[in-house]
């Protein structure tokens, strides 16, 4: 799970929002991301399928967002969530 707040590029977050968005349902639809989105305040949220921090920092890498610097990697955890059983 990564917490993203603000970059130094936030301005350009409109001009980026389209290949944002397309980016992270991409990777939703094929399962490398869980969840993802803004908090109510300055913030983001990414939930990763993997445990492998450099797989989900290589992710948040190719991001729009985060490749531009209209966020940044604030901190990032292992979580190790309970799921439903299928």
């Amino acid at each position: 799970m990564a917490i993203l707040d603000e970059g130094p590029n936030v301005a350009r977050g409109k001009e980026l929002y389209q290949q944002h968005i397309e980016y992270v349902l991409r990777n939703m639809n094929s399962g490398k991301i869980l969840a993802a989105g803004p908090t109510d305040g300055h913030t983001a949220i990414m939930v990763f399928a993997t445990r492998d921090w450099a797989e989900a920092e290589g992710i948040l890498k190719d991001e729009p967002f985060t490749r531009e610097g209209v966020l940044k990697i604030a901190s990032h955890y292992l979580w190790n969530a309970c799921e439903a059983t299928k």
